[in-house]
């Protein structure tokens, strides 16, 4: 089997094989093919969200051309929350129990009206639970989840950004992993084409082990973290690196809390072509604060209006 066609099938197999009896699977689009274009915006003081602003308070410039902000939403809006978890061997332990706790605390933590679903990886992908309201079938999901095998995170990434969001709810990835990519099909830049042209927001907490726990004679190497960084930058997300298994709690809970204090800023792109890349670029007026907004979005070749 080629490369390419292994690739499909996995694709096609592990991720879109439960959509197949209702729609056909579609690539992920940046809803700017439909004109309105929609920035998950946070805003930061000391690291602390800054509540309380409206469409005065900020600017927004596509390709370099001042726009007109449509709306600013600050009220929290459901939320589609996909856990795509590392289960590689070296998870094996205290590690994967410390991360079992985190995804449950994570799921408690949702509100009623918020989906979750689970998504992990070893050398194999696994759509553990789609994403729904039901916690209890999310819960037994995250229960059964078994350390094996090596690293495919870029394969992982590839089919997590092949899930299905509501278009009217906010959704985020967030990815747990403790190792370099050894085994995937997919390659970094297509992830980071298909992220550019998604809404979806990704985090990820990358877990550096310690020497103490690492053990002799491990071969465990360490996440990509640059490749992480990067890729949160393009769809407005951070990273968190911890080196410790009691933090995977708190390191989770910091990444949904901030995704829960995103403004939405709602504009009608004008004076730019619509086909091909977007530079982005959100600044304050009149507050003090930092901003995080993805670098910008892509819309493909055919999806520009006349």
């Amino acid at each position: 089997m080629t490369r390419m066609a292994h690739r499909v099938v996995l694709v096609a197999c592990v991720v879109w094989a439960p959509w197949q009896a209702s729609s056909p699977a579609q690539q992920p689009t940046f809803r700017a093919r439909v004109d309105l274009v929609r920035l998950q915006v946070l805003v930061t003081d000391d690291r602390r969200p800054v509540p309380g602003l409206a469409a005065p308070d900020f600017g927004v410039r596509n390709n370099g051309v001042q726009q007109d902000i449509e709306a600013v939403f600050s009220e929290p809006r459901p939320l589609d929350t996909l856990l795509v978890m590392d289960r590689s061997e070296s998870m094996a332990g205290e590690p994967l129990a410390r991360l079992k706790a985190a995804a449950l605390e994570t799921m408690n933590a949702l509100g009623p009206e918020d989906r979750c679903g689970l998504l992990t990886f070893s050398h194999r992908i696994a759509l553990d639970a789609e994403l729904a309201s039901d916690r209890d079938s999310m819960r037994r999901a995250i229960e059964g989840i078994r350390a094996e095998g090596l690293t495919s995170i870029i394969d992982a990434l590839y089919g997590a950004l092949s899930v299905r969001f509501a278009p009217e709810r906010r959704s985020l990835i967030l990815l747990f992993s403790d190792g370099f990519d050894n085994r995937s099909w997919a390659t970094a830049g297509e992830v980071t084409t298909r992220a550019q042209q998604s809404e979806t927001i990704i985090d990820a907490v990358a877990y550096r082990w310690t020497s103490s726990l690492r053990g002799p004679g491990s071969r465990t190497t360490e996440p990509d973290v640059s490749f992480l960084r990067s890729l949160a930058a393009d769809t407005g997300g951070e990273v968190i690196v911890s080196s410790r298994p009691d933090d995977f709690s708190g390191a989770f809970s910091s990444l949904l809390e901030r995704a829960r204090s995103r403004y939405l800023v709602t504009y009608y792109p004008k004076g730019v072509d619509r086909a091909g890349w977007h530079d982005v670029k959100v600044t304050l007026r009149n507050h003090r604060g930092n901003v995080t907004v993805r670098r910008g979005y892509a819309v493909p070749s055919g999806e520009g209006r006349d």
